[in-house]
């Protein structure tokens, strides 16, 4: 009995598991609500997790992955959280009041004019968006945005940043709260690699909006 019982958990913790993909990403998925962070959803999940567990052992629901799945998803929204859309997902925020998009002298590199502009990225948890406002052979001038950012006002962040070439790709580099940030460009699309607000460090992948 105690063996069955084993069996029986690893097979819950497993199906919960999988189930944990789509919730914490995925193509359209991902949960929200306002306020939220990457690390309480996370928490949040692990708890609603526990909650279905606890269910199963006790023969409270039957191990059917379609009804643990509809029990995982009533705890998160009992907890506030709603499923996002892509619609959701690609919502620009409001411009800064400031804002002032500076075309670059005709000389300047076609490699570095290509930097100019919005750019607008996800992780499946939260929405970033990238302006670089003007740019020359120097210096570059950013605005950043992120959703559930505990910034104020309209949430942007202003960088200074600096133009380098290195092995004959140009990079742009500047220093947020959380340490050097670098951007590159690869084909029509942006690159952002740094450190995030989790402590961890990453690669994010940016496109060019109008």
């Amino acid at each position: 009995m105690k063996r069955v019982l084993i069996m029986k958990r690893l097979w819950v913790i497993l199906t919960l598991a999988i189930l944990n993909i789509p919730i914490l990403g995925g193509c359209t998925g991902g949960w929200t609500k306002p306020g939220m962070t990457h690390s309480q959803l996370r928490t949040d999940v692990a708890s609603c997790k526990f909650q279905v567990r606890r269910m199963v052992e006790e023969d409270k629901i039957p191990y059917k992955r379609s009804i643990m799945k509809q029990k995982l998803n009533e705890c998160l929204m009992n907890k506030g959280y709603h499923q996002k859309t892509v619609v959701e997902k690609m919502a620009a925020p409001p411009m800064p009041d400031d804002l002032q998009i500076v075309q670059p002298d005709p000389s300047l590199p076609k490699e570095l004019s290509a930097f100019l502009g919005k750019w607008e990225g996800s992780d499946n948890f939260i929405q970033f968006f990238l302006i670089v406002e003007k740019i020359d052979e120097e210096k570059a001038s950013l605005y950043w945005w992120q959703s559930g950012a505990r910034q104020v006002g309209q949430g942007w962040s202003r960088y200074e940043g600096n133009v380098t070439k290195e092995r004959g790709k140009y990079k742009i580099w500047y220093r947020s709260r959380y340490g050097t940030t670098e951007l590159t460009l690869k084909g029509k699309s942006l690159d952002w690699s740094g450190p995030t607000d989790t402590g961890s460090s990453g690669t994010r992948r940016f496109r060019w909006v109008p």
